[in-house]
């Protein structure tokens, strides 16, 4: 049985040339099964619920951090309706901003990283969150998603190559030696 399905747009969410969106949901039932025209990570910030994603199932709890490329259909739902609420903090960003992350880094293998996440090659990561890094770096985000200071967009692009980098980290962890 398909599921009805929507696509989320970057041009909803980006608004004054951002390439980054940052913010904190509450899931629920009423959320559609739904794919996008952007990158997305997502980290759990509180609860536990599902992570419906292509044809999988993932059962989800705080401290998970989940990398969704263009495309892929997915939603997350709470454990139950009236159970304990599942929290997620949503970091989205256009596949634009990748040849300028990319022209910066010089570490070859977060080039390649970058490069996989542009060409689309990247699949969905599911990873855990080490040392608290990601919570600190979604508050981080999330604040200077708040601002609107001079070059809070710059800020905003330097925090996520460092979610990145922790991303691709904790990812080449759990990869056999």
């Amino acid at each position: 049985m398909k599921r009805p399905m929507e696509t989320y747009r970057g041009d909803y969410f980006f608004r004054q040339g951002a390439m980054v969106f940052v913010n904190r949901s509450s899931e629920s039932f009423s959320v559609s099964y739904h794919n996008h025209d952007f990158l997305e990570i997502a980290y759990i910030a509180e609860g536990e619920g599902f992570h419906h994603i292509e044809d999988q199932v993932q059962k989800v709890r705080k401290g998970q951090l989940f990398f969704i490329p263009l495309g892929v259909p997915h939603v997350f739902r709470p454990t139950s309706a009236n159970g304990k609420t599942l929290i997620v903090n949503n970091c989205i960003f256009s596949v634009l901003l990748l040849p300028k992350l990319i022209a910066f880094v010089s570490d070859p293998g977060i080039v390649t990283f970058l490069k996989q996440m542009e060409e689309g090659v990247l699949g969905h990561l599911s990873v855990a969150d080490r040392n608290d890094r990601f919570e600190q770096l979604f508050d981080d985000l999330y604040e200077q998603n708040a601002r609107s200071m001079s070059g809070s967009n710059d800020y905003l692009h330097a925090l996520l190559l460092q979610l990145i980098i922790e991303l691709k980290r904790a990812k080449a962890e759990l990869e056999p030696a």
